[in-house]
C-alpha cells in the first residue's frame, strides 16, 4: 500500500508499489532496468506529459520488454490509470521515443554510468 504523507506519490513510489505487487525484488535485473528507464524518462521531461503512476507502469512494461521481449499486461497493475493495455500503449511509445531522442545528453550519460555498476545489475 502507498503511504500518503505531505506530497503526492512519486514515480519511484509507484514503481516500488508495483514491484512489490509483482514480487520483483532488488535482486532482479528487471527492477534495476525499470529504475534506469524511469530516471532517463524524468530527465527527458516526461513528468510534464504523464502522471507519475503512468510513467511507473510504462517504465516497468518497457523494462520487461527490453529484457524478455514480452510485455506486462494491465492485469498486473491495480492503478486506475493503467486499467487497459490501450492506456499504456501511448505512454510506452512516448517514453521510448523521448528517451531515445534525449539519450545523448551528457547528464543522461551520468545516469547510464551509475546503472552500469554490479550493485545495480548492470541495468544500463
Amino acid at each position: 500500500k502507498l503511504q500518503w504523507k505531505l506530497s503526492r506519490p512519486t514515480v519511484y513510489d509507484f514503481i516500488m508499489a508495483h514491484m512489490r505487487q509483482l514480487n520483483i525484488g532488488k535482486d532482479s535485473k528487471w527492477f534495476w532496468t525499470t529504475l534506469y528507464i524511469s530516471e532517463l524518462a524524468l530527465q527527458a521531461g516526461i513528468l510534464y506529459l504523464l502522471e507519475a503512476s503512468v510513467i511507473a507502469a510504462a517504465s516497468i512494461a518497457l523494462a520487461r520488454y527490453s529484457l524478455k521481449g514480452d510485455i506486462v499486461g494491465p492485469k498486473d497493475f491495480t492503478t486506475d490509470s493503467c486499467s487497459t493495455f490501450v492506456d499504456l500503449k501511448g505512454p510506452i511509445l512516448l517514453l521510448s521515443s523521448r528517451i531515445e531522442a534525449n539519450h545523448s545528453f551528457h547528464h543522461l550519460n551520468i545516469i547510464s554510468k551509475r546503472y552500469r555498476k554490479d550493485a545495480r545489475m548492470n541495468a544500463s
